[in-house]
């Protein structure tokens, strides 16, 4: 989980000298098969584009062939581009539409084994954010995407997921 972490912080360093006019921070969840509850920092790049990445606490409730169910902790890393169709609205407000990818990380340990699950996937999602005040900001968005999972969990298959999402945020 190291390296996803270092991938954050280069990320959000990279887009640091860029044209940016904007930032915000952000905290909230999303749901993207297992759900991430973490710090959401997006930057804008262009006048409609910006760039967002969250990091935070991964829980995801496993069911397996027997209906047997597991509950697993773990790190998360969400990376969206976005596209904000807004014409008279603030800069990063409005209807937008994203294309992002994930890493998850999470494991179960008991007295007799360890399960874990490492998600990659991608997908697309929608959403729109409201200003106000002219610093609070609440981003709601929804989508569907693919996972690719790695697991020991049996028949547990890669596949479609349904991607939700809600943050409160700060903005300068």
């Amino acid at each position: 989980m190291k390296k996803y972490f270092m991938v954050t912080i280069a990320f959000l360093l990279f887009s640091l000298p860029f044209y940016s006019q904007k930032n915000i921070v952000k905290f909230g969840f999303l749901h993207n098969g297992g759900t991430n509850y973490g710090f959401t920092y997006e930057r804008s790049i262009a006048s409609n584009f910006s760039l967002l990445a969250q990091w935070g606490f991964v829980t995801d409730i496993i069911f397996d062939t027997d209906n047997a169910e597991s509950f697993q902790v773990g790190s998360g890393l969400y990376l969206e581009g976005r596209y904000y169709f807004q014409k008279e609205k603030d800069l990063m407000e409005g209807w937008h539409v994203g294309v992002n990818f994930l890493f998850q990380d999470t494991e179960m340990e008991d007295d007799f084994s360890t399960e874990y699950l490492k998600r990659k996937g991608f997908g697309v999602t929608t959403g729109y954010q409201w200003i106000f005040l002219n610093h609070l900001t609440i981003d709601t968005m929804f989508g569907l995407g693919y996972s690719i999972n790695s697991t020991n969990i049996k028949n547990l298959d890669n596949g479609v997921i349904f991607i939700l999402g809600a943050n409160l945020g700060y903005n300068f």
